[in-house]
């Protein structure tokens, strides 16, 4: 939960308003799991599968990487 709070703290830009969105959905599920109906409706897995794609994916970009 620590993870979805500190993405929801990064300060606000175009390319991290979509990734908000999954951390955002994915937290209210892990809070409110009687909300799973909807959350699956809503495709709940879709932002759950981004969101894990992304921290999976990018957890050192920009952490001393070169860029060239």
């Amino acid at each position: 939960m620590a993870l979805l709070s500190n993405v929801l703290a990064l300060p606000n830009s175009q390319s991290l308003l979509e990734l908000k969105l999954h951390a955002a959905n994915v937290l209210l599920l892990v809070q409110h799991p009687a909300l799973v109906d909807r959350f699956i409706c809503y495709d709940g897995i879709g932002h759950t599968i981004a969101l894990l794609e992304y921290v999976v994916l990018v957890p050192n970009k920009g952490q001393g990487e070169d860029d060239d």
